[in-house]
């Protein structure tokens, strides 16, 4: 019929003015000016991987991506060295606007280590001690009669000192009673092993 005939073919301009009217109204990713018109949506940027990085490869990395360096904020690491970045706020992946402010994180080094008091300890057990806090140990030997042979007589640092991850602690571990009965002088007197007798030539100096 030729009403129809005429109402299909205003189809297609019926079509074209609706899209029109979409696109005026905002939808398709952007959104309308309170006066009217269209206004694209901000560009957005993924934050870049930063960790591991010196504060100012982050910043510069930051600049280069289209964001802005934000604050710092420090932290204890036991992985990252000092003046690092550990992570970053929003978190590395996240898509945010150009120009957005990105904080950093920041490592200050390890935890300080307190130095327990080890005297009297074996001395495996003090040095696995020493070890798991992160610290290197030098091992030094004394003879003394107050302390058994193969148990801690002291540390240096004193214990209750704090120490960061790769200090030095010297433990001092007993060798041995100072004194012990000197058999060639039929128990007579004491010998100091850390001397020689020269009254019967054993290994100390013997006093009768």
């Amino acid at each position: 019929m030729p009403g129809g005939r005429r109402a299909a073919a205003w189809l297609p301009y019926a079509f074209s003015l609706l899209l029109l009217a979409s696109a005026l109204t905002g939808c398709g990713g952007g959104k309308s000016r309170p006066g009217g018109g269209y206004e694209e949506s901000p560009a957005k940027v993924a934050v870049p991987p930063l960790g591991s990085k010196s504060v100012e490869e982050a910043r510069a990395a930051l600049q280069e991506a289209g964001l802005a360096p934000g604050s710092l904020a420090e932290e204890f690491s036991e992985t990252v060295p000092a003046g690092y970045v550990i992570r970053t706020e929003p978190p590395s992946g996240e898509e945010v606007e150009m120009g957005t402010s990105v904080k950093l994180v920041v490592s200050k080094g390890t935890r300080p280590k307190t130095i327990p008091d080890l005297r009297g300890k074996a001395e495996q057990e003090a040095l696995a001690i020493l070890q798991s806090l992160g610290l290197e140990v030098d091992v030094q030997r004394t003879y003394t009669e107050r302390v058994p042979q193969g148990t801690v007589v002291s540390t240096e640092p004193a214990p209750g000192t704090s120490l960061v991850k790769g200090q030095q602690v010297t433990l001092t571990v007993s060798s041995a009673p100072a004194y012990v009965t000197c058999s060639r002088c039929g128990g007579r007197g004491a010998v100091n092993i850390s001397e020689v007798c020269p009254e019967c030539g054993g290994t100390g100096t013997c006093y009768t």
